[in-house]
């Protein structure tokens, strides 16, 4: 009723918990102090499934196929990289094309990662299935089993 007071309630996906999030929720604040957050992380299907059962107000979300009676727009873009081990035989190239590592194995993140399915499309658009060597959540633990040379990975950093 009072647009100047209240409470949102606002899902994101693990990539913008660290800074868009809450510099967002900051930056927000201080224009309207008396609007208060309450907070999800999840992945981009159950984003999704939030907001279809109106449980949240606002989504933010990995890029996902059309879906009938929402709304969305591109609010960044991030790169993702291939990074491999030091010695890997592209660890020297600037540039490579994803097909180059098809057959390498993969260090993937967890199904219920916003990354994982980007991931997935990418490798399928370049003509391959990544072949799994182990899954993980975070983007440290993708670059330490890198390091460990368990394989390569496409990632934010």
């Amino acid at each position: 009723m009072d647009p100047f007071h209240g409470s949102i309630q606002l899902a994101f996906i693990q990539p913008l918990g660290s800074n868009f999030i809450p510099d967002l929720i900051s930056d927000f604040q201080k224009e309207e102090p008396g609007i208060r957050f309450h907070l999800t992380q999840d992945n981009s299907n159950k984003i999704l499934d939030l907001i279809e059962s109106s449980e949240i107000d606002v989504g933010f979300c990995a890029p996902q196929n059309l879906i009938k009676n929402l709304s969305s727009f591109s609010i960044m873009k991030q790169e993702l990289f291939l990074i491999v081990n030091k010695n890997h035989r592209l660890a020297d190239k600037r540039q490579v094309d994803l097909c180059e590592v098809a057959n390498d194995p993969f260090i993937l993140y967890k199904t219920e990662t916003s990354l994982h399915d980007v991931i997935e499309k990418l490798c399928h658009d370049a003509g391959f299935h990544p072949q799994k060597s182990f899954e993980a959540f975070d983007e440290r633990t993708v670059a330490g089993l890198v390091g460990a040379n368990l394989g390569v990975a496409l990632s934010l950093f």
